[in-house]
């Protein structure tokens, strides 16, 4: 629970000022005490704080269930970066392999010699590529790209993953 304050003063017998959680918006000073629910107008409805020891501030996305999402027979509940939850497909794999062979998420399978960079999968959140090298009747896996969060993950053929800053590691 927020408490409003006309002053920085605490009351006589309450914590000392250095271990609640202070917010001053204009001439409005909201306490919080350890352990209370933190809340400001910034947050979205998909986050969770909580005043901690010496006013610090822990933050975090709301579970599913508590922000009441409820997923039908073939679909489950996700948090997505932004903390909201949201009914997505249970999981699927997809691959490039070999001289290039292809599965789909719905579990086709397709061989193509083509030696362009493809997108495997793209979403919101992430990006998956695939690039090919070699000639009209046979090529082969270079390398496969993830991009995630503004970093770019490479594995390449030589079973080498390239690391965000340009570090490789052999895997």
């Amino acid at each position: 629970q927020q408490h409003e304050g006309a002053d920085e003063d605490t009351e006589p017998g309450s914590l000392p000022r250095g271990e609640l959680c202070v917010q001053v918006t204009g001439r409005k000073v909201l306490v919080t005490r350890p352990l209370e629910s933190y809340s400001n107008k910034g947050m979205s409805d998909c986050e969770a704080c909580t005043c901690q020891l010496y006013g610090l501030i822990k933050c975090g996305c709301k579970s599913p269930a508590a922000q009441g999402v409820t997923c039908p027979a073939n679909k489950v509940a996700a948090v997505g970066h932004d903390c909201c939850a949201r009914c997505v497909p249970p999981s699927a794999t997809c691959y490039a392999s070999g001289d290039p062979h292809y599965k789909t998420f719905d579990n086709r399978y397709y061989d193509f010699q083509g030696v362009c960079t493809y997108c495997l999968v793209k979403t919101r959140d992430f990006e998956v590529r695939h690039k090919n090298f070699g000639g009209p009747s046979v090529s082969y896996n270079e390398y496969c790209q993830l991009l995630f969060d503004g970093d770019q993950f490479e594995m390449r053929f030589s079973l080498k993953l390239r690391l965000p800053g340009g570090g490789l590691k052999q895997l």
